[in-house]
């Protein structure tokens, strides 16, 4: 029977001090930051120590078989959303700026498509088909009216801040 009861949250903790004060120099690696960030908290973690951890534990019948699976499964899932969500630090890397030929008359001018927008807003590819495709300014007054529609994620108002100083900056350009 193993010693840990993982349905706790305050013995995943538990776990994590027992595998640290077991494996001093991983702690000192830990304290000094050699690592990258499994999730948003402060401590660091990596994805290799927890698949360490997970079989120490699992070896010393401290948790479950299937626990240490589900640890090392969302431990996978927050660094794929983390390597996902580092792409979403700078609008540039999701909205393009693709000169078209657009207005009346007829000229060359910057635009954006909405997709994108809506991708950058989102964190998620939108399923549309159909891509409308926005001058520059018109992109800007789209994101002012979505920024003041959206109310409940402050994520997402904070995104949509971001994008419209970005567009803001290239159309000074």
């Amino acid at each position: 029977m193993p010693y840990l009861d993982l349905s706790n949250p305050d013995n995943y903790v538990h776990l994590c001090q027992l595998f640290f004060a077991a494996h001093p120099t991983r702690r000192q690696r830990l304290d000094a930051g050699g690592a990258p960030p499994v999730s948003g908290s402060e401590e660091r973690i990596s994805l290799d120590i927890v698949r360490e951890m997970a079989a120490w534990g699992r070896d010393r019948h401290l948790i479950t078989r299937k626990d240490a699976a589900r640890i090392v499964e969302h431990a996978e899932g927050l660094a794929r959303n983390a390597d996902t969500l580092s792409a979403f630090h700078d609008p540039a890397s999701i909205v393009s700026l693709t000169p078209r030929v657009l207005g009346t008359p007829p000229r060359l001018q910057p635009s954006v498509l909405m997709t994108e927008i809506i991708h950058w807003l989102t964190c998620r590819a939108p399923t549309v088909k159909e891509e409308l495709v926005l001058t520059l300014p018109a992109a800007i007054e789209r994101t002012q009216s979505l920024a003041s529609a959206i109310e409940q994620s402050e994520v997402m108002q904070a995104r949509a801040r971001q994008l419209l100083a970005w567009l803001q900056e290239q159309d000074e350009r």
